[in-house]
């Protein structure tokens, strides 16, 4: 699976850099990380052949490969029982860490962290995630100088394909650490978390609009990015047609040429540290109530839904960069995501999005976009994260300088088989038309897949070399193939073994 050689590849936004040496050094290397605490079952023992699995008395009985094993529910537990275990800073611990259960989500530990004086805001912008569900998929937050979440992450336990409860580290195991910061549950079952957490502060939320004109503007995107520590921008679409063009469009079925989609208006949701001076150099154009217009798409009424969110507030840094998933109800999504080299590619991605837009909408009338989403943060030292990118290392085994990554999410409200299917159709449309301009972006492992064409083959082009390294830490961990599913089977070309 891994031969020896080094060189680049350059796919679309994506240039990958890999220097090897020797491919039989990364070898040994990974069969010697894998072997950590292979055997440890900690209280399980071995069983003879049974054809079902059980719990019972506090004891859980799996079928792994031909054998039964027992383990102890207690020993998977975090110390006592607990959900969430903070170790705070001290002067031999440079960074707060938490110890968290898997089915922890982010709305629970950060209400666990407030009481105690920290906070996680690096997660996805849904609150009710769980914390080992966002990290197998990759889910990153909207700061440009941190990673996805996996990038926190310090340590895990979890239980392999043979049955044995193992523990890596990013000290012992950091080729293991670098394929757990997204792994999609192929590696084992995860059961505790390590992960770095920061002290809780007070944050000023501001809430400007402006047009997306604007966003056409690789300048604009620089400071409102850069100048900032957390930025979402939102868009609720046809937010600026009038009422003759609205009523145009129900009686023709049709969107009238005299609206433009550059004149819509953008929510940006700007949150920075209380404490920080910012000179927020961007009129805002809020209008001063919600527009009386016939509602003909899903767009204006989240519009108006981001409308009515006050314009300032101070908050705590917990509460200031989540929402509840109820918000995303019935909600399809997708999420492209390029390598961010300059501002202005990202500029170019939004003005195409705006001109696809106008394109279908004169043709065929109000297109199956909701909301838009678009967020930067930065890369993560992980061979399958969205955000992450192949660069070598240097001779004392850092990681250099991982970049940083923009995310262009679309979200549609759907409740038939046919709403789907038009918003896939949309979707992939504009992935289409993304492409096309040279980005080939990656897709969140978590959303919507089926709308990125030649799927299997742009995860292949766009991870190259690490896609084959997870697969063989993958194999090194679950040979049998416990937990990989068909479709993952297919996408990686991971044959499956009969027992």
């Amino acid at each position: 699976m891994l031969a020896g050689r080094s060189g680049t590849i350059t796919q679309g936004s994506f240039r990958v850099i890999y220097k090897l040496g020797r491919a039989n050094k990364l070898r040994s290397r990974i069969r010697d990380e894998t072997k950590i605490g292979r055997g440890d079952t900690e209280s399980g023992i071995r069983c003879a052949r049974m054809r079902k699995t059980s719990a019972c008395c506090g004891q859980l009985a799996y079928k792994f490969s031909s054998l039964r094993r027992h383990l102890n529910l207690s020993n998977l537990a975090l110390d006592g029982g607990k959900r969430v275990i903070l170790q705070p800073l001290n002067p031999n611990r440079p960074v707060a860490l938490v110890k968290v259960a898997p089915s922890v989500t982010q709305v629970e530990l950060n209400r666990e962290l407030e009481v105690l004086g920290y906070a996680f805001p690096f997660g996805p912008l849904v609150s009710d995630v769980t914390i080992a569900g966002a990290i197998a998929t990759s889910s990153h937050s909207a700061n440009f100088n941190e990673p996805s979440m996996g990038g926190f992450m310090t340590a895990v336990r979890l239980i392999d394909g043979r049955g044995s409860v193992r523990q890596f580290s990013e000290n012992r195991t950091p080729v293991v650490m670098k394929a757990l910061r997204c792994n999609l549950g192929l590696l084992g079952i995860v059961f505790e978390i390590e992960m770095k957490v920061v002290p809780l502060e007070t944050v000023s939320v501001r809430r400007v609009f402006t047009p997306l004109r604007n966003l056409f503007k690789s300048h604009f995107l620089r400071h409102l990015v850069t100048k900032n520590y957390i930025v979402n921008v939102m868009y609720g679409a046809y937010n600026s047609l009038t009422e003759e063009e609205a009523r145009w469009a129900l009686e023709t079925g049709r969107v009238p040429r005299t609206w433009d989609s550059a004149n819509d208006l953008v929510l940006l949701q700007i949150i920075n540290p209380s404490s920080k001076s910012v000179n927020l150099a961007i009129e805002d154009k809020r209008p001063e109530s919600a527009p009386n217009v016939t509602v003909v798409s899903l767009g204006q009424t989240r519009f108006n839904q981001l409308l009515s969110a006050p314009a300032f507030v101070i908050s705590n840094l917990s509460q200031a960069t989540h929402v509840p998933a109820a918000v995303l109800d019935k909600t399809e999504f997708s999420e492209y995501t390029i390598q961010h080299s300059t501002f202005t590619e990202d500029a170019k991605v939004l003005k195409v999005l705006s001109s696809l837009l106008n394109e279908k909408s004169y043709k065929k009338g109000i297109q199956p976009l909701q909301l838009g989403l678009f967020r930067w943060f930065a890369g993560a030292n992980c061979f399958l994260c969205a955000g992450s990118a192949t660069v070598g290392r240097n001779r004392h085994d850092k990681t250099k300088d991982l970049g940083h990554f923009a995310s262009f999410h679309l979200h549609d409200l759907v409740d038939s088989r046919q709403d789907i299917k038009r918003a896939r159709a949309f979707q992939t449309a504009v992935i289409q038309e993304w492409d096309k301009i040279g980005n080939f972006g990656r897709p969140h492992w978590g959303k919507v897949l089926q709308v990125f064409p030649n799927l299997k083959q742009r995860i292949k082009l766009s991870y190259g070399l690490d896609l084959d390294i997870f697969k063989t830490i993958r194999e090194s961990l679950d040979a049998h193939g416990v937990f990989t599913n068909a479709f993952l089977r297919y996408l990686f070309d991971i044959k499956r073994k009969i027992r």
